[in-house]
């Protein structure tokens, strides 16, 4: 019996910690697909194409999604996780204490 390589998507962390986990996620069996337009082209020379993808997606976009899933779903087949990182621009924003 053979181990069955899942795939894994990442999406909407930034470029140090996305890449972080990306690597982690490899190193432990996963295929990794990530929706990124920037950060990609280290992990895809370290992965190689048989572990990782980047697709270009707006994650606030629900067409955007289902087309980045389809071109995932394509080449590694349907993701078994997802893990999915997103704070409202403004929760990042200094707050006035006096609130």
């Amino acid at each position: 019996m053979t181990k069955q390589t899942k795939t894994v998507i990442v999406a909407g962390l930034g470029v140090g910690l996305g890449n972080a986990l990306c690597r982690q996620l490899a190193g432990a069996g996963y295929r990794v697909a990530r929706f990124s337009d920037s950060g990609n082209q280290v992990l895809l020379d370290t992965l190689g194409e048989d572990h990782f993808m980047a697709v270009g997606c707006d994650i606030t976009n629900a067409s955007q999604i289902d087309e980045a899933v389809s071109k995932i779903e394509h080449r590694f087949g349907a993701a078994s996780v997802n893990i999915q990182f997103s704070l409202p621009a403004y929760a990042a924003l200094p707050r006035d204490s006096s609130e």
